[in-house]
């Protein structure tokens, strides 16, 4: 689908593109790149609709933090349309996700909304929605950079840009990711991974289900569900190795000889910060449009002074000419003394 976006237009989507059959390739790599790295999960292929036949709206349950848990199948599903869109529909040329446009981001939270709803929220624009497409779309430009850019020469890199993505896009997204202060970021963030200890074990399945399961297994709230039983079951090694197991024997002794220490406490960092970080992308998309205002009244207001200058000016050049006009040449000024002089 070759028609989503065109250099220079707009982003936006059609009511119709999400029942087109998203192809082979839903993520723009060519099938040769994907074959290179198959040891690891390939690109979600999107779900084909039936063209004439609406479907009715795919209805999930959230927990108490407005994540959807239930049911699993349309939850996966979710996902996959979700990150699909997020590839397809968000440029790779901006480099954060706060210069995205706030049109762009509801367009397409609203296509979601046609066919996913959250059951007591009765919508599918939550600020969990945003977190993820935001997580999606970095998501891809990290697999691309990867894929294409990483270690290569970039006049090279340029010359073909990956299926779907505009050349003037890619010039741009392969430029920023030779500029210094990506690599100073790539570099940090590649050390940060190899210092962890215990990655996480979860695969694809979220940690919000795998809490619900938990709750379920336990026969108890989710809410119960305490902080050292989700690190012990996110970072549960598939292969215990020695040093992932003297973790987790560390974190349950320490709760055997403090178990006040397991539960989330009022005010504690960890068990606010979620609500925190929501806030915080609020805020910073907020800071964002602010500024944009700002621009263009300034923007504005310097066309304006700079006309009001030019008015100023002319208007003063205008009246020094007829200043000069009635003021009498200095020769005329310099003869008087003589013909009164004669004249006396």
């Amino acid at each position: 689908m070759d028609t989503h976006y065109s250099p220079g237009g707009s982003n936006s989507l059609d009511d119709d593109q999400l029942n087109e059959d998203m192809g082979d390739d839903a993520t723009n790599i060519p099938s040769s790149s994907v074959a290179a790295t198959s040891k690891k999960r390939g690109p979600s292929i999107g779900i084909e609709e039936i063209e004439g036949q609406p479907r009715p709206k795919l209805v999930m349950q959230t927990n108490r933090k407005g994540q959807p848990v239930t049911p699993i199948d349309i939850v996966s599903e979710f996902g996959t349309r979700l990150g699909y869109i997020a590839r397809r529909d968000f440029p790779v040329c901006y480099e954060d996700w706060r210069h995205i446009g706030k049109d762009l981001k509801d367009k397409v939270v609203k296509t979601l909304g046609r066919q996913f709803v959250f059951e007591y929220e009765k919508t599918i624009d939550t600020d969990y929605t945003r977190q993820k497409l935001n997580e999606a779309w970095r998501n891809y430009k990290h697999t691309l950079y990867e894929t294409f850019v990483e270690d290569e020469d970039p006049s090279l890199v340029k010359e073909v840009a990956p299926r779907n993505i505009p050349l003037e896009d890619w010039h741009k997204f392969v430029d920023y990711c030779n500029t210094d202060k990506f690599k100073a970021m790539s570099a940090r963030n590649k050390l940060n991974r190899e210092q962890q200890i215990m990655p996480s074990s979860l695969g694809r399945t979220s940690v919000a289900i795998a809490r619900n399961e938990l709750a379920l297994e336990k026969g108890i709230p989710e809410s119960e569900i305490t902080r050292a039983d989700s690190y012990m079951l996110i970072h549960k090694p598939k292969e215990t190795i020695p040093q992932s197991q003297e973790v987790l024997n560390s974190i349950k002794n320490h709760i055997s000889e403090h178990p006040e220490s397991q539960y989330d406490l009022s005010g504690d960092v960890v068990a606010t910060g979620d609500s925190l970080m929501k806030k915080n992308d609020g805020l910073m998309e907020a800071n964002t449009l602010l500024e944009r205002r700002i621009e263009t009244i300034e923007a504005n207001m310097d066309a304006k002074m700079s006309r009001h200058m030019e008015e100023v000016r002319g208007l003063f050049m205008s009246q020094r000419g007829t200043f000069n006009d009635n003021v009498p040449s200095p020769h005329s000024h310099a003869s008087r003394p003589v013909l009164l002089g004669n004249y006396q």
